[in-house]
């Protein structure tokens, strides 16, 4: 079954040469999990990541579906709060 796998900032360092615009298409075994995938490319399990499946957030251990894309970034820490307040 076909997949995309898409990985952002730190993370593009595990696509091989070939990916376009930090994605690759896969032709996977059904039944596999996310974590399956990543350990294929050699992204280390204690990394922290935030996974999505078709933009939904979703465990290293969720089974995959045909025509799934699969998003992994870094977690994100700092931006600008909502809320602005003056002194």
């Amino acid at each position: 079954m076909k997949i995309t796998l898409r990985f952002f900032a730190t993370f593009r360092d595990f696509l091989p040469e070939q990916s376009q615009r930090s994605a690759v298409r896969l032709d996977i075994e059904p039944d596999k999990s996310v974590g399956a995938v990543l350990k294929s490319f050699q992204v280390p399990v204690e990394f922290p990541k935030i996974i999505l499946i078709n933009g939904r957030h979703a465990a290293e251990n969720s089974l995959l579906a045909e025509g799934d894309i699969i998003s992994v970034f870094p977690p994100l820490i700092g931006g600008l709060s909502p809320v602005q307040v003056e002194c």
